[in-house]
């Protein structure tokens, strides 16, 4: 069995399309992100990453179908999304900017291909992003 050392609550599972990673979410807002190696079927024994960038508990975790994005998210503050840019395993620090209002978050998922990402609110509006590099 193995203990998610930033988590106090677990909160969130995801494991990415790929297979490389899988990231954990916790009631704190900390997202870890273990390397998974398929040949050994084994899971990094420390996180890779750990995202310290959201303060509430993060509830939406998503990734891309390349496993080059993942999208952490939570319900609990306005505008509480990042992306995570698997590769370098840094934060895009340009999106969500003050502009975009997408309100308290409690859905979201990637298309098919990774061109498009929709994001659900609490007030049931959903919102869809086209990402230009996988035209």
């Amino acid at each position: 069995m193995k203990t998610d050392q930033g988590a106090l609550s677990a909160t969130a599972l995801k494991v990415s399309p790929t297979g490389e990673y899988v990231s954990t979410a916790s009631s704190s807002g900390i997202v870890n992100i273990y390397s998974y190696e398929k040949s050994t079927n084994a899971l990094s024994k420390e996180p890779i990453k750990e995202v310290l960038n959201l303060t509430t508990s993060v509830d939406t975790l998503a990734f891309n179908a390349q496993s080059e994005i993942l999208l952490t998210a939570s319900k609990w503050k306005k505008n509480a999304v990042r992306l995570l840019h698997m590769p370098s395993l840094t934060v895009y620090q340009n999106w969500p900017n003050f502009k975009t209002q997408l309100k308290f978050v409690t859905s979201a998922a990637f298309s098919d291909n990774g061109k498009y990402l929709a994001i659900g609110n609490d007030a049931g509006s959903t919102y869809l992003y086209n990402f230009k590099h996988y035209s």
